[in-house]
């Protein structure tokens, strides 16, 4: 398995499962919470075809950017001292900023790793590199 594949397979499981947790732990079950775990399937759809398109690397690059962009901002609102004075209970304010952080870490490592496969010439150089 090449490298690029393995790390947005690894990049999408960690997102699926994380917004699962965070939707099944959920006292308020939104469909609206589902969509992280969407993200995520899309992105393990893109791991099928990043090696041989690099369209689709440019893709996953992309939602991958984005994620991260919203994640890192739900982090920091969970941080905020305005979530803290908030009737939210300390134990909800900690698992969003675990599961937040957690999103947003795997997104600057796969983001990072994109970056790396994009300097180095592409999807496609990058396999016959490998």
């Amino acid at each position: 398995m090449k490298r690029i594949r393995w790390v947005n397979t690894v990049h999408a499981l960690v997102v699926i499962i994380t917004g699962l947790i965070n939707y099944f732990i959920s006292t308020h079950q939104t469909a609206s919470m589902l969509i992280i775990p969407a993200v995520g399937v899309a992105l393990l759809g893109y791991s099928f075809v990043l090696e041989r398109s690099k369209m689709a690397l440019h893709t996953a690059g992309a939602i991958t950017v984005l994620l991260a962009i919203f994640t890192a901002r739900f982090f920091m609102l969970a941080m905020s001292p305005e979530a803290q004075d908030t009737a939210l209970a300390e134990d909800v304010l900690t698992r969003r900023m675990i599961i937040y952080g957690i999103l947003t870490i795997s997104s600057f490592i796969a983001i990072l790793n994109y970056a790396l496969i994009f300097m180095r010439g592409g999807a496609k150089d990058s396999a016959r590199n490998h």
